[in-house]
This record gives C-alpha cells, structure tokens and sequence, in this order.
C-alpha cells in the first residue's frame, strides 16, 4: 500500500480497510516516513490475536470455511456442483455465490466448464493466519488517541456480540468517538446495512475533515 502511493503521488485523506483490509490499515499507520491520511476506518477487522484470546474459536466462520475448501478438488464441474456441494454442508448462499466468483474456465478452454479456481489457496490461508496472529491494539490506541491519522473501529453488531470479554473491555482505551457498533449486521457489514454504514462513515468524515 505504501508502495502503490508513494509511487503513484497520492496523498490519501482516508484510508478505510475491511476485514484483513482493516490490520492492513493499521499497518499503515505503523510505518515511518508515510503520508498520512486525515482518518483511518478500520471495519469489522478484530485488532486482538488468537493469542489474546486463546478460547477465540472460529472467527467470522473462516476456520470452518476453509476446512471445507482444502476439501474440494482443483477442477470444478460447475458452480451449480459448488452450491450443491456446498449448501449440506451449512454454507450460506450468499458464501456460496462469492466463493463461485473465484472459480473461472480454463485459458484456450473452448466452454464454460469445468473451471478452476482462480485464487492461491495457500496464500489465502496464510493471509489469514497472519490476521490471527497479529495484535493491533497498540497502533489503534496510539491513532485513535491522536490528532493525525486518527483511526476509529467499526464493528458489526454480530461480530461484536461475539468478542471476547476481555477484549470488549478494551475499548475503554479508545476515545468514544474512535468506536461504534453498527447494528443489524454482521461481518459483511456493508451488504447488512448499507445505509446505517454510509451514514455513519460519511458523519464521521465531515466532522473529522471540518465538511460542513
């Protein structure tokens, strides 16, 4: 990221990250002679590690999921075969659906199907053993409670219900304005409530930014 802007010349004002994009944020914020952004938004992106919370269990479902993933085979009959294969097994049908976007025919293949997947399966797992792994709270306190680059968390009201004790009790080290619960959604807060996102992201801009 810091990369990609520094040379490209741009000079962010925020910075938002979703999930792994949220530690990837604060990751950010961690570095040394960047430019900075006006607000960072962290959404639904747990800034504890597994090791914080040893009785963590399966976050957002993604354990679970990519049990069933190392499970597949490489070609795919078709995507109608992924939901049909999928949907016993508890998936819903909007996790099926997206998991079917990373499934493409092969390169000179005459038809449709079958399809391979498209991703690095390897690679996804060890992103998110990296999102468990890694502790944030520090790089969030010290940019919540500053006066550039100020983060703020955003956490989906399923996501939360389901935190830690101890990590809930953590929040009382960021300034009230740096987190919010948004309600009637949960981890893919953007698709639940779109709206109640929008309005709270867009207050928070304009108040941040001095937007009338």
């Amino acid at each position: 990221v810091a990369d990609f802007f520094e040379k490209s010349g741009i000079e962010p004002d925020i910075l938002l990250g979703h999930s792994l994009g949220g530690k990837v944020a604060l990751a950010y914020l961690d570095g040394d002679k960047r430019v900075m952004p006006k607000c960072t938004f962290v959404l639904d992106s747990a800034p504890f590690s597994k090791h914080d919370c040893p009785d963590l269990g399966d976050l957002h479902g993604t354990f679970s999921t990519l049990n069933v993933l190392r499970e597949l085979p490489d070609v795919v009959p078709s995507r109608k075969w992924l939901h049909d294969t999928l949907a016993p097994r508890g998936m819903s049908v909007d996790l099926i659906n997206w998991l079917g976007t990373n499934l493409v025919a092969p390169e000179g293949q005459g038809s449709p199907e079958p399809m391979v997947w498209q991703w690095n399966f390897a690679g996804c797992e060890s992103l998110f053993q990296s999102y468990v792994d890694t502790c944030h709270w520090e790089t969030l306190t010290r940019s919540a409670n500053s006066s550039d680059a100020s983060a703020e968390l955003v956490i989906a009201q399923r996501t939360f219900d389901d935190w830690p004790a101890n990590q809930k009790a953590r929040l009382s080290s960021l300034p009230s304005h740096a987190h919010h619960v948004l309600p009637k959604s949960g981890h893919w807060l953007h698709v639940d409530n779109p709206k109640g996102l929008v309005e709270l992201l867009m207050a928070r801009i304009c108040d941040k930014m001095s937007i009338p």
